[in-house]
């Protein structure tokens, strides 16, 4: 039997794979390189915060896990203004996938 952590894994790779097959070459394909270099970080953001919005899990994202990525000191990520990166862009799907893991956990 698979760990939470690994379900999580697969699950988020079936969904990369299939967003960067629809998005062609709009989007790179090191695009959710971050999310799984990072991917206990991403989890444990998910797992500490409960809310309807996703505003409250994107401030603790960009907290942990941008200011060591391609963030500079005034808090403005390249990347991410151009829509290139892909944690960001779907950060929804991703915390969407990560809770419905948390749920379908019995251990």
């Amino acid at each position: 039997m698979s760990t939470l952590r690994e379900r999580i894994e697969v699950r988020l790779q079936e969904r990369v794979g299939c967003i960067l097959g629809e998005a062609g070459n709009r989007l790179p394909a090191d695009a959710f390189n971050t999310l799984f270099a990072r991917l206990d970080e991403v989890i444990r953001i998910v797992a500490q915060i409960r809310d309807f919005s996703t505003e409250p899990y994107y401030e603790k994202l960009r907290e942990v896990v941008c200011a060591d990525c391609r963030e500079d000191d005034q808090g403005r990520c390249l990347r991410r203004e151009e829509g290139e990166c892909g944690l960001d862009k779907h950060f929804p799907t991703i915390v969407a996938i990560i809770e419905q893991e948390f749920k379908a956990d019995v251990g």
